[in-house]
């Protein structure tokens, strides 16, 4: 089992901003994943995923609005970003 956990990758997720989230390209550091919750007009809050290669930064995808932060759609947003990261 330990075998098989070590072979989860996951990028390093720090919160750099009230509602923000980024994390480094394991391949490339210098490139980097953000993702930003910002409430929706909706209601809700609004997910955007973005990418930094050089020194600004570049939407990826749809906007997702879900509910909460803790909802399975919001967890598909983050898994979708680190699964990008990691890659």
């Amino acid at each position: 089992m330990s075998d098989q956990i070590a072979k989860i990758r996951i990028a390093d997720w720090q919160q750099v901003d009230g509602q923000t989230w980024e994390a480094p390209f394991l391949r490339n550091p210098k490139s980097r994943m953000r993702i930003t919750a910002a409430p929706s007009r909706a209601g809700g809050i609004t997910l955007s995923t973005q990418r930094r290669k050089t020194t600004s930064w570049r939407r990826i995808g749809q906007d997702v609005t879900v509910p909460s932060l803790d909802h399975r759609d919001a967890r598909a947003v983050f898994e979708s970003a680190n699964s990008l990261a990691v890659s």
